[in-house]
């Protein structure tokens, strides 16, 4: 890819393109990143940069990688937008959205009906956007099928659906989305 960049051989860059995207091709996700900035193929940015912000890959991969001429850059930017990544998971899972009571809603339960918010969501949703296991991590497409399936013991029946709506219609589960989007925006072109 390089050569056919350098030499302008559209041809031979995207025959390059096409064979790397390949799955059976091992093309280790960070230097597909890093190849999407360097050698502008901007269709792998985005989509690498999730995979390795998300899940992908792990600090202790880098020795493998080192005979590649990777910017220190792109994998700065990698880790410390999965730390933010992660504060952000850990904000949501212990500080729930806010809640409306309906107002059929009694003024003594109110105080109720937002405990038992709080404690379901820390313990049912929470626990499910941290789970230390990925693969039973909560992501943000599954979200909505997670908080509509909430049992709140304690909460009315009015007001929980009035908090589950107010919590699906908010954007509270668009911090990957937000996060990488600025992150690859502070990225300077090579």
């Amino acid at each position: 890819m390089k050569l056919s960049t350098r030499w302008g051989s559209e041809d031979g860059r995207e025959r390059a393109i096409y064979y790397l995207e390949d799955a059976k091709t091992k093309f280790p996700d960070l230097l597909k990143f890093h190849a999407s900035i360097k050698y502008n193929v901007p269709q792998w940015t985005r989509p690498a940069f999730d995979i390795l912000v998300s899940n992908d890959w792990k600090l202790g991969d880098l020795p493998l990688l080192s005979s590649y001429d990777l910017s220190l850059e792109v994998i700065d930017l990698v880790v410390k937008t999965r730390d933010i990544v992660s504060r952000e998971q850990r904000r949501l899972a212990t500080l729930p959205p806010p809640i409306g009571h309906h107002s059929g809603c009694p003024q003594h339960k109110r105080e109720k009906c937002e405990a038992a918010w709080i404690a379901a969501w820390i313990l049912v949703i929470g626990r499910q956007v941290v789970h230390v296991d990925a693969l039973f991590q909560l992501q943000p497409y599954q979200a909505a099928a997670a908080i509509k399936s909430l049992v709140v013991p304690g909460m009315s029946e009015r007001c929980l659906e009035l908090a589950i709506a107010r919590t699906l219609e908010g954007d509270a589960f668009d911090y990957l989305d937000k996060v990488c989007t600025a992150a690859l925006a502070r990225l300077s072109p090579s």
